[in-house]
């Protein structure tokens, strides 16, 4: 099976490909940018370009330490995978996605530095996750009443809006969230809050946040459970 691949290479410069065993026909075309060379290879010199690739990316990889940073950098393509939606995502090594996600993935691990709250990382959480959720009286979940039992209302819900907010970023950007897994449209993470109830007492929580481009979090679910 032969495969066709578009070299351009300017008036002035050096042709970008030389391989002469893999070329079995060249033709020039003239364009506005300056030449096109149609190559024909070989589907083994195809292959074997991709396992390149696939080769470096691996070993840019296993470079990495646990507690590096990373930008993911995804390869855009048809196929039905996970790789957009942690696109442009920044994980800590030891709570991210696995890698490769798939036998064709091409995606990118770029290192990064450790982000900082709210200087290369933001947290945001819409009011409305307690006003119209925790203390909602739509909801027969047992939410409200367990807030209630802490000691909070739905006049303490801009409190527990700034509080998930200071807490959620400092933890993210120290690292200390686990990766959960996708929705259909992000990469989601788990990040626990630590309430203190009207006795004293601590209460930490699990809550679920979505992912966004550029170290940016965003509350999706402002209780999932305790964490012992």
């Amino acid at each position: 099976m032969l495969y066709k691949l578009f070299i351009l290479r300017k008036k002035s410069g050096s042709t970008l490909l030389t391989n002469k065993k893999s070329m079995l026909y060249c033709g020039k075309q003239t364009n506005p940018s300056g030449f096109v060379c149609l190559l024909y290879f070989r589907r083994y010199d195809i292959m074997g370009l991709l396992n390149e690739i696939a080769e470096k990316l691996l070993k840019n990889f296993l470079s990495l330490k646990k507690d590096d940073w990373i930008e993911w950098i995804a390869q855009p393509n048809d196929w039905q995978d996970d790789c957009d939606k942690f696109n442009s995502c920044y994980f800590i090594v030891k709570q991210m996605p696995k890698y490769p996600q798939h036998p064709r993935c091409r995606c990118r691990l770029k290192k990064i530095a450790e982000p900082i709250p709210n200087i290369t990382a933001k947290a945001t959480c819409d009011i409305r996750k307690f006003t119209g959720y925790i203390f909602s009286d739509k909801y027969d979940d047992g939410k409200k009443e367990l807030f209630e039992s802490w000691g909070y209302t739905i006049e303490d819900s801009g409190y527990l809006q700034q509080l998930y907010i200071s807490q959620a970023i400092q933890k993210y950007c120290d690292g200390q969230y686990q990766y959960v897994g996708v929705n259909d449209h992000s990469a989601k993470i788990s990040i626990t809050i630590t309430l203190t109830n009207q006795n004293g007492v601590e209460q930490h929580i699990n809550t679920i946040w979505k992912l966004g481009q550029k170290g940016t979090i965003d509350l999706i679910a402002p209780y999932s459970g305790h964490n012992y």
